[in-house]
Parts: structure tokens; sequence; C-alpha cells
């Protein structure tokens, strides 16, 4: 036991054992040793007490004092919900400290109270999938006893349109409330410093988020949640609608707007360098986006299923747009790249099937795999001619070093004077509209879904043998998908691949 010497100087401290029932106990010293008490206090339906750590003595009982049902003094919940199912904290000398909250019990109300005490104890955690899928649940209060909110606790609730949550609690964890499609508004509680975007994930409903007055982490503005700096947006609800301002000083927006369907438009601050992974993803009603000046990087998925956004204009500073960025725009017909641009990632303009055009510029370095696949609507292609990396030929985009076709389209043709020897992986997948592909006999290699869900495609004329034709090597999944096509060869034989 921890031991408080009171009145005169303190000599050599030894401390004598709490004596039950004793108010204090002695110290070697003849000086008394107070009983150190626990801050958590104990409480029944009366009173509430503390009780000293090392013998369990307990403090003279008072009476609670209720304010809305709720001791002003220990936080003890007179009205709670019986029947809910709880299991014991131990303490490091397996004395009973606390309980947390594991099920419902099969409780249906519509409205569920939690307990701050069970048995005298403080309930402080609730844990694992308590209410999860409950069709009744429309209200929840948790009591301010609760330090831990943790699992799937309230998700599947599809009713809950309230609640409010302990003020002592800290985090709020992915899959928390995720599929409550009643829940309209939220206010962060007083001491939470954590809230991890996907808490809310199908929480389609959901308008507006508001901050306890007294949280030192967060901030609101327009319903959608900062943090106390306006550096970050943490995320915005995903009923979030119509035009968007975000303000000066915000330089974080990864993941903010994800999932926000009835966004229109969005006006970005030149704070802002970099719009991070999956920022607008399935932002599905977006038209229009002012990039600011000095924007530097578009990152994964940022406008990934935009399917409403036409046509949007890059800063020139945009020197990467890494993987499936623009994917599934599928509205999208034109898009300028920048001069400064240098990387183009995987996938990042994968199945924008309005896009008819496409030129890449000088400065441009890398090109990802699959970077135009199921582009069904391009016709063009080119590449700057000041580009040391990249040549264009014919609609083809061509890897200078390795001889490659990186990516082309329905109106491509392969050169066939030796300067490519290899199609590159998902280099005409999705190219749904081709009809015939000329495939010269210098070509060693075809890549893994080079020519995927070419449906159209009838015809692949190739220059060689039909024995030169048996030697390409094909990669998995080449010709996946096709409708079914004829491989004619300069010897007159020929291969048929029905569907």
């Amino acid at each position: 036991m921890k031991t408080k010497c009171i009145g005169g100087p303190i000599k050599q401290m030894v401390a004598a054992a709490c004596v039950v029932g004793a108010v204090a106990a002695l110290c070697s010293c003849g000086h008394v040793a107070e009983h150190e008490h626990d801050l958590a206090w104990r409480a029944d339906g009366d009173a509430h007490w503390r009780v000293c750590v090392e013998c369990d003595e307990s403090t003279e009982a008072v009476e609670h004092m209720f304010a809305d049902e709720i001791c002003v003094e220990c936080g003890y919940v007179s009205n709670y919900t019986e029947g809910l199912e709880y299991s014991v904290n131990a303490t490091s000398f397996d004395k009973p400290a606390s309980y947390k909250l594991t099920g419902d019990g099969g409780v249906k109300a519509e409205k569920i109270i939690i307990p701050s005490y069970v048995g005298g104890l403080p309930v402080d955690a609730v844990t694992g999938a308590v209410f999860f899928n409950n069709s009744s649940l429309a209200e929840v209060v948790v009591p301010d006893s609760v330090t831990t909110v943790s699992g799937n606790v309230f998700a599947g609730c599809y009713k809950l349109k309230n609640v409010k949550l302990s003020d002592n609690m800290t985090s709020i964890d992915n899959g928390l409330f995720y599929g409550c499609t009643g829940l309209k508004e939220f206010t962060v509680p007083k001491s939470v410093a954590k809230v991890e975007r996907a808490a809310f994930d199908g929480c389609t409903d959901l308008a507006y988020i508001r901050v306890h007055s007294e949280n030192k982490s967060f901030a609101e503005r327009d319903g959608i949640l900062y943090d106390k700096e306006f550096a970050t947006i943490i995320f915005a609800p995903q009923s979030t609608r119509g035009r968007i301002v975000v303000p000066y000083g915000v330089t974080d927006i990864s993941g903010a707007f994800g999932g926000c369907k009835n966004i229109e438009s969005v006006v970005l601050p030149q704070s802002v360098k970099s719009i991070g992974a999956g920022a607008f993803r399935m932002c599905t009603s977006l038209i229009n986006v002012a990039l600011p000046d000095g924007l530097e990087h578009i990152g994964v998925n940022a406008f990934w299923g935009c399917s409403s956004l036409k046509n949007i204009e890059l800063p020139s500073s945009v020197t990467e747009i890494w993987n499936a960025a623009f994917k599934r725009c599928s509205a999208l017909t034109s898009i300028a790249l920048p001069e400064a641009l240098k990387v183009l990632g995987g996938g990042a303009f994968e199945s924008c099937a309005s896009l008819s055009d496409i030129s890449l510029p000088a400065a441009l370095r890398t090109i990802g795999t699959g970077a135009f696949v199921g582009c069904s609507g391009l016709t063009t292609m080119r590449v700057d001619e000041e580009n040391g990396y990249f040549r264009s030929v014919d609609d083809c985009i061509i890897d200078i070093a390795s001889g490659t076709v990186v990516a082309g389209c329905m109106s491509s043709v392969i050169p066939n004077d030796g300067s490519v020897t290899a199609i590159g992986d998902y280099a005409f997948c999705g190219a749904s509209s081709m009809t015939e592909i000329h495939i010269p006999s210098h070509i060693v290699s075809i890549g893994h879904s080079a020519f995927r869900d070419c449906e159209a495609l009838r015809f692949i004329v190739y220059d060689g043998t039909k024995a030169d034709w048996e030697r390409i090597e094909k990669r998995d999944h080449w010709d996946l998908g096709h409708g079914g096509y004829t491989v004619k060869c300069a010897d007159g034989g020929s291969i048929v691949e029905k569907r």
C-alpha cells in the first residue's frame, strides 16, 4: 500500500498494513498512514462510496443526488435497461474491479440505457458485436462510466437514430456504426481523441457531425468533421450534399468525401498540395471540381467512380496521378494532362468509356500497367515527341527501351518495322469495339490479359507462319472474354478460337 505520513517530518517509513474498520493505519515512525481510496466510485440504487485499494475498507455511503435520472456525483443511472449481459474485469489480485457489457441478452427494446454500475462496480467497457443487427434499437445511452466502446457494437442497427455516448470514451473505431442507415446526425463526445473514417461506413443518411464544445481534438464546419487546427478533414457524412468549399489551411483530404453521393461541386484551397487516397471515391453526383494551383499529387482511387464527372482541369503543377485515380469516371470525355506530369499509375483511367483521346506529355517517365484498360471509346493516343521514354505510332503507346506496346485502342496499328517485339500486360484489354488487329512477326510475347474482354475481335492477322504463332509466348488470360476469333497466318494457316 502507498502510505501518506501526516504531522511532523518523515523518518524511516515502514508501512503498516491497513486495518479493516480503522480510519487509518499506524506507521512505524509513529505517524498515521491513511487509507488510499480508489478514485472510481462504487454504487447501488441508493448511494455511492469509495473503497481502499489495499484492504477494501469503504468510505461512508452517500445518497445519490439525481438530475435527469443521473447522479451528479458518481454518474449512477437510475432508469437503466435490465437483462443485458456482462463479464467481470478483474484486478491483478483477481478482485472484481469493473464490468464490461458483452451482449444484449435478447433485449429488443427501442431504447436501451446501459447502467453505470452493476453489483456496486462500474461498467467501464462495451465490447464486441453487442447490439449487432438489433432490428428494434432506435436510441441508446452509454453512461460516462464507460471509457471504451470497441468492435461492431452498433453495426447493422438500421433503426438507430439517437446516440448518447460516454463523455469519457477516447476513440470511435472502424465499424462501430456500420450500416446504421437511420442515423442522421452524431455528436463527438468530449474526450474522444480519435475518430476512424470507417466508423460510419454505410450510414447513408448521416448528414451532420457535431462536436462537444469541450472536445480538444476535433472541430466541425457545415457538418463536416475536421481536426482542431482545420488542417485535416477527418470525414464528411455520407449524406453531405450540394456545393462544398474547403477552408484554407486544410492540407489533407485523404478519404474525406468517399461515398458522398450527393455532392455536386467542390472547391479546394491552395493549401491542398495532395489529393489523398479515395478522397472523392464514389461521389457519383460530382460534376465540378476546382483544383488549386500548386497541387502536385492525385492519389490512389482519388476520383474512382465519379460517374457524373465529364471534364476536369488539372493544374500545371501536377506531377503524379496514381493508381485508379480516375477509374470508372464513365462520363469523362476529355482530360488535358499537365506538362509536368511524370507518373501515371496503373489503371489511372480504367473504364473511362467516354474518353476519346489522350495526349501524354514530354516529362512522363512512368506508365503503370493497364492505365487505359476498358477505355472502349479511345480512338487517338499520342505522346509528345520530346519524350525520351515513350513514343506513339499509329495510336500505340510504346516503351522505347523495351520495345513493348504498353497501351493501345481500337484504332491502333502495331508497327511492323521491327522496333516492337512485345505486347504488354493489359495493353488492349477492354477495347471492346476492336474487330481486327495486325500483329507483326517480330512479336515474341503477348502479355497477361493483353486482349482480354475484346468482345468484338474477330480477326488477328499475323505476319508469320502458323508455327511461328504457336511459338509466341502468351501469358495467362491473354484473350480471356473474347467473342470468338480467327488467327490468319501469312503461310495460309489459320487458327479458329470459338467463344
